[in-house]
């Protein structure tokens, strides 16, 4: 089985389980993805990415989850120096893990660049309120189980495969 996540972007903006997100839920068969699934997702295929401070490499896996979930918001960090207001994208997601009633933790990227200082990390354990708390960088994570399923053209080789098979033993029967 594999999972199919739905990006972060499409739920922004969109408290925790309310009506829009519901419907996704409801119509789609996406659940809320446990804190624990999105992490592993985004160890396993965004080479496990450094918590904050971040380091080069981990603005290097940002760019890359970045490029496959979309960037959420074009946020400010502030980080000091001759430049202390920089764009930071990030995206994050709200998943079903609650650290306290009437919140759910918070899960996503962030990349820095800041004149020669990159900077990239995960972020976990970022509790959000349920409610009233809507953001342009947070949206929900989804995801669902879904069974592969060969694709017509595979079958149709699969199945001339057969066929060529069937008529060479056919034919070496005959001889």
């Amino acid at each position: 089985m594999e999972n199919q996540w739905l990006t972060p972007v499409y739920t922004r903006n969109h408290d925790y389980d309310d009506s829009f997100v519901q419907s996704i839920i409801a119509t789609y068969g996406f659940p809320y993805a446990s804190e624990t699934q999105v992490i592993d997702m985004i160890d396993q295929n965004f080479n496990n990415p450094p918590l904050s401070p971040g380091t080069y490499t981990g603005y290097q896996d940002a760019a890359a989850f970045l490029n496959t979930f979309g960037i959420a918001a074009n946020t400010v960090c502030v980080i000091g120096g001759a430049h202390p207001f920089v764009p930071c994208p990030r995206t994050q997601g709200l998943t079903s893990t609650s650290s306290s009633p009437g919140t759910h933790d918070g899960v996503g990227m962030l990349d820095e660049l800041n004149g020669n200082a990159s900077f990239g990390y995960l972020i976990e354990q970022n509790v959000w309120l349920d409610t009233g708390s809507t953001d342009p960088q947070m949206g929900s994570w989804l995801v669902r189980s879904i069974n592969p399923v060969p694709e017509p053209a595979s079958l149709a080789l699969a199945a001339a495969g057969m066929a060529l098979l069937a008529v060479r033993v056919r034919l070496r029967r005959r001889t």
